[in-house]
């Protein structure tokens, strides 16, 4: 049994954590704990890409997805239920968000090949699409350099990040 999978051009942690500081520079966000996914989403994408689209669907509508980034399409797709929860600062929905985002400038067609692989072949996580979305994601939303002498709980409560979010990115440093 084979599988076919995205594999994207290797990112190093240590890569995707110079485009959280680029990102972050870009946003003038390089001093604040918070960052704002829900006003980057719906204002600051525009001004990156001008043709962007956000799209907030419901459950039933999203077949099991939480969200989906289709770069190509200048869109990204967020369930209803995701995007209320991120407007509650719930760690979950904003890393979902920030997540899509992730994926929208990281995987777009050029990055990406399409690969079988046998059921027992992994993808080096370097190469794998989840793995350097959801990278990206908790480096931008709970950014390295404010972090390095913060506590788990303080990194969640300050970021608004789920607390295994906050781990990871304390146990990165």
């Amino acid at each position: 049994m084979t599988d076919i999978k995205p594999i994207s051009v290797p990112l190093s942690r240590a890569k995707i954590r110079e485009l959280a500081t680029i990102f972050r520079k870009v946003t003038n966000t390089e001093k604040t704990f918070y960052f704002d996914v829900l006003s980057f989403l719906e204002l600051g994408m525009m001004t990156i890409d001008n043709q962007f689209e956000y799209i907030y669907l419901p459950k039933n509508e999203m077949k099991g997805y939480y969200g989906k980034a289709c770069p190509e399409e200048h869109k990204i797709y967020i369930r209803e239920d995701v995007y209320t929860g991120a407007t509650k600062d719930i760690g979950r929905h904003r890393f979902t968000i920030m997540h899509e985002i992730a994926h929208y400038f990281l995987h777009k067609k050029e990055n990406l090949i399409l690969a079988r692989l046998s059921k027992d072949e992994k993808i080096p996580k370097y190469q794998d699409v989840e793995w350097q979305a959801n990278t990206l994601a908790a480096e931008v939303l709970a950014y390295a350099p404010l972090i390095k002498n913060c506590t788990i709980k303080e990194i969640a409560h300050k970021c608004a990040v789920s607390y295994q979010v906050a781990r990871i990115q304390l146990k990165s440093i």
